[in-house]
């Protein structure tokens, strides 16, 4: 496993939609919206992600060998 520090902007967008249409909301970022960002790529009617690639930056990537 890898232990990744990323430098994140303090807001995430959340969207939450339908066949009839969505709408995006920012909240703030906590451990949970960052994972389903990272995960829950598949979700049709709500997901996370950040307003631009650029202001997400990767800090550090080491080797992890601890516990979950």
């Amino acid at each position: 496993m890898k232990k990744v520090t990323l430098i994140v902007p303090d807001k995430i967008d959340h969207v939450i939609g339908s066949s009839m249409g969505g709408e995006s909301e920012p909240e703030d970022v906590n451990a949970t919206n960052i994972k389903r960002a990272l995960c829950d790529r598949d979700e049709y009617h709500q997901y996370y992600y950040f307003e631009s690639s650029e202001k997400v930056k990767v800090f550090s990537i080491v080797d992890y060998e601890g516990r979950d």
